[in-house]
């Protein structure tokens, strides 16, 4: 009987011994490339997440002043809880770079500031409010609304 000794098509002994460590670079491998494409999307995530802060008004709204500003309006009713809402954000925040200096954009929370809403048709949320730059109101939008038809509403009042 011959005493060969088994090898794999690498050349290594067929002790399995081999094939483990490389099992195992392959593992830590693909750990890593897990975590860089998590990485990245919390990043990305991260860079376009808007801020609500940044046009919020609902404690300090004054639709006397908005009207008065001399510039179009883009006003948001919306709701902290409001899945629609929260879609809409990035949206607004959107025509609020585009249009930054030649139109007004604000959001009011319609459950923290009732009053703001008072005078408003507002049955469901988001209620979205376009304004001239006299502060007439020439159009609204009631739900969710794609980034080009907001600024085809927007071309409207400017």
């Amino acid at each position: 009987m011959d005493n060969e000794e088994n090898t794999c098509e690498c050349g290594a002994a067929e002790d399995g011994h081999h094939h483990r460590k490389s099992s195992g670079k392959n593992l830590v491998v693909a750990v890593v490339l897990l975590l860089i494409a998590v990485g990245g999307i919390w990043f990305y995530k991260q860079a376009n997440s808007v801020s609500i802060k940044d046009f919020d008004v609902t404690e300090s709204f004054d639709l006397a002043a908005l009207k008065a500003s001399g510039l179009p309006s883009v006003l948001m009713f919306g709701e902290d809880n409001c899945p629609v809402c929260e879609e809409m954000l990035p949206r607004i925040s959107q025509l609020r770079r585009e249009y930054q200096g030649k139109l007004t954009v604000q959001y009011v929370d319609a459950l923290k500031n009732r009053a703001a809403g008072e005078g408003f048709f507002i049955t469901l949320l988001p209620t979205i409010y376009f304004f001239d730059d006299k502060g007439e109101i020439k159009d609204s939008s009631i739900g969710s609304i794609d980034l080009d038809g907001l600024r085809e509403k927007v071309k409207m009042i400017l």
